[in-house]
């Protein structure tokens, strides 16, 4: 069963439309620099601007939110997920 209450939010991890990488980091109680290296990117990625806006940045941190909506139900949290 879904429980689309306790699913990473989309919208509260976003800026103007953007996944936002310190708000995905603080959601999951890490660093920027370790979510680079769970998506498989460089720090660079995470920290300046203009590598945010990437669409490779941009489609990992996607990915990453897609599968912990997937598994967080089951896990009970993002964080265990």
């Amino acid at each position: 069963m879904w429980r689309t209450d306790s699913c990473m939010d989309l919208i509260e991890h976003g800026e103007e439309g953007l996944f936002a990488p310190r708000k995905i980091a603080l959601a999951l109680r890490t660093t920027s620099e370790e979510l680079a290296r769970s998506v498989g990117l460089g720090r660079d990625a995470m920290q300046r601007k203009e590598r945010v806006r990437s669409d490779r940045t941009q489609r990992r941190l996607r990915e990453l939110v897609e599968i912990l909506n997937i598994v967080e139900p089951r896990f009970g949290s993002a964080l265990m997920a």
